[in-house]
């Protein structure tokens, strides 16, 4: 995925809520009960969100914990790679009846392209 399409992590969004409440991270630490450095890593991107992590931190901002999952969710398909090519492919080895039609289907997509090139071909002669 290109570097334009890329989706920031959930961290950066902690951070600017951070700023917004005129909390430090070790005011989130504490109320979250866990370590400094947890948050830190978490707040660098260094560690993701993990479902208890999204219902801790919606208790501390008054949000629903799916806020958090979604927008690691985002972030992770962001990130992921695309399939192999061939996933398509070989997803008709298993059914080649709609192999078969996908490919009359472009023929026909195909031959309709012709004969309005050739009529348009006609008209403009």
């Amino acid at each position: 995925m290109s570097q334009s399409n890329r989706v920031t992590h959930p961290g950066i969004f902690i951070k600017e809520e951070l700023e917004a409440r005129n909390w430090s991270q070790r005011d989130l630490a504490f109320i979250l009960g866990s370590s400094e450095q947890s948050v830190t890593l978490l707040l660098t991107g260094k560690r993701n969100i993990t479902p208890e992590m999204a219902k801790s931190l919606a208790k501390a901002f008054d949000v629903s914990p799916e806020l958090f999952s979604n927008l690691q969710q985002m972030y992770d398909l962001s990130i992921a790679q695309e399939p192999d090519v061939g996933v398509e492919k070989r997803k008709y080895i298993l059914n080649p009846d709609k192999y078969h039609k996908w490919i009359k289907k472009k023929r026909l997509i195909l031959f309709r392209a012709r004969e309005f090139d050739e009529d348009l071909m006609r008209r403009t002669l």
